[in-house]
């Protein structure tokens, strides 16, 4: 039987991140390995174009997750 392969999904919000690390066996049961919000304020900065700024993206996505 093959081991089931992991994935990981971030979502990058301007308030918060997610992290979810999960894998799927051959049956389509999920099994979820890590679970990680992280409050961050990166969108405070008026932006008319609702990007995400850099200097925010790489100060919070840069830190260690604990």
């Amino acid at each position: 039987m093959n081991s089931p392969e992991k994935i990981a999904i971030i979502d990058c919000g301007t308030n918060t991140f997610n992290l979810l690390i999960a894998s799927c066996n051959t049956y389509g049961e999920i099994r979820f390995h890590r679970r990680e919000r992280r409050s961050v304020k990166i969108g405070t900065r008026k932006n008319p174009k609702s990007e995400i700024p850099q200097d925010g993206l790489n100060r919070d996505l840069y830190r260690d997750w604990e």
